[in-house]
């Protein structure tokens, strides 16, 4: 019998390496209504394009992503990461954010744009944006964990070391 490996939590990524970063998205495709996943876009944005400048093999950036595309990530990759079961490997939600439950992934790298970092001992990619589920007071309640909110929570040695500078919590580069 296989044993169930624990699933990381968005508190594991200040403790762990980035080996390798892309980002998706689409030109002119961020759509009203997804304001919540895409807030802090464009900051992040500008920091991953200047950290692929200067990390190539590190940091990739694609500017235009097609549905099929999309949809094919989707599959291969963000769903893997994310779904219940014993393919998941990170504690979020996917569903509703990157498409609906009679399309799914249909808005990947399109109208929400798509985060995907690998990480040093990680066995799947961290797809981020996504929910998070919480609970509080009894009842559960879901956060949403933007790119930027990913961004900043790299340790600061990680910051230094793709950016050129430590990410505020709250706001921009130090």
């Amino acid at each position: 019998m296989n044993a169930r490996i624990p699933l990381l939590k968005a508190a594991d990524i200040g403790s762990r390496q980035v080996v390798r970063i892309g980002l998706w998205w689409s030109r002119g495709q961020l759509a009203p209504g997804f304001e919540a996943y895409n807030a802090g876009f464009e900051e992040a944005r500008e920091l991953l394009t200047a950290a692929a400048g200067r990390h190539p093999a590190t940091v990739t950036v694609y500017d235009a992503v097609t549905e099929d595309e999309g949809l094919d990530l989707y599959e291969q990759s963000v769903k893997p990461s994310a779904s219940p079961g014993e393919s998941s490997w990170w504690d979020y939600r996917i569903s509703g954010v990157f498409g609906s439950r009679q399309h799914p992934g249909c808005w990947t790298g399109r109208a929400v744009p798509l985060l995907l970092m690998h990480f040093d001992g990680a066995p799947a990619p961290y797809a981020v944006p996504h929910e998070e589920r919480r609970e509080h007071d009894g009842s559960h309640e879901r956060q949403v964990r933007t790119i930027l909110d990913v961004l900043r929570m790299l340790n600061p040695a990680e910051q230094e070391r793709l950016f050129g500078t430590q990410l505020l919590p709250g706001g921009g580069g130090g």
